[in-house]
C-alpha cells in the first residue's frame, strides 16, 4: 500500500495523472452498432471514475446531402423524420438500460454529417476527451474520404480513445 502522501505527491509530479484528473466532460458518439455497449462502458467507467460528465451523442445522417442521388418510393423528408424517430428511440434505450443510474449524463441526437456534427458539439460542451467505438470492416469510400472515426482522430479539439470491438476467434 503506497502512503497517501506519496500518493498524492506522484500524482502531482505526473503530468497523466494530472491531465487525466482536469478531464469533466467527456464526449462519446454512438452509432448503435454491435460495439456501442463496450464503448458506453468503457466511458462510463471512467466518467465515474474521473467524477465527468458524461455527453452520449447519435448523428443521424442529413439525407438532404443525397438529393438526386438516390431515388426512393417515399419522400426523403419521410424517410429522415423515421430516423430520427428511430434514432431518439434508440437513445431512449440506450439511456435506460446503461445510464440510469448514473446522473452526471445529457443524450443528444442531432442530424447532419457525423463526423461534422461530432467536432462541432465537442466544441460547443468543450469536451475534455472523446471516446469513440472503431469499425472493424472498412468501407470503400473510406478509401477515398477516411471513416468518421479517422475525421474526428485528425481534427478533434481535444484527446481522442478509440475502443476497437471484440475480436472474432
Amino acid at each position: 500500500m503506497v502512503p497517501q502522501s506519496v500518493a498524492a505527491e506522484e500524482t502531482e509530479n505526473d503530468p497523466v495523472s494530472r491531465k487525466m484528473s482536469e478531464i469533466k466532460t467527456i464526449l462519446v458518439p454512438v452509432d448503435f452498432s454491435a460495439n456501442t455497449t463496450r464503448v458506453l462502458s468503457y466511458a462510463l467507467t471512467l466518467a465515474r471514475d474521473l467524477g465527468a460528465m458524461l455527453h452520449v451523442l447519435h448523428v443521424v445522417h442529413d439525407l438532404r446531402a443525397y438529393t438526386g442521388v438516390y431515388i426512393t418510393d417515399v419522400p426523403l423528408d419521410t424517410l429522415q423524420k423515421s430516423m430520427e424517430e428511430e434514432a431518439r428511440a434508440q437513445m431512449e434505450k440506450l439511456q435506460q438500460r446503461y445510464l440510469s443510474d448514473f446522473p452526471s449524463h445529457v443524450t443528444r441526437v442531432l442530424t447532419g454529417s457525423p463526423f461534422l456534427e461530432i467536432i462541432r458539439y465537442a466544441k460547443e460542451i468543450q469536451a475534455d476527451m472523446i471516446v469513440i467505438g472503431a469499425h472493424g470492416a472498412p468501407k470503400p469510400e473510406h478509401a477515398l474520404f477516411g471513416s468518421t472515426v479517422d475525421r474526428v482522430v485528425k481534427t478533434a479539439p481535444c484527446p481522442v480513445t478509440v475502443v476497437r470491438g471484440e475480436r472474432e476467434a
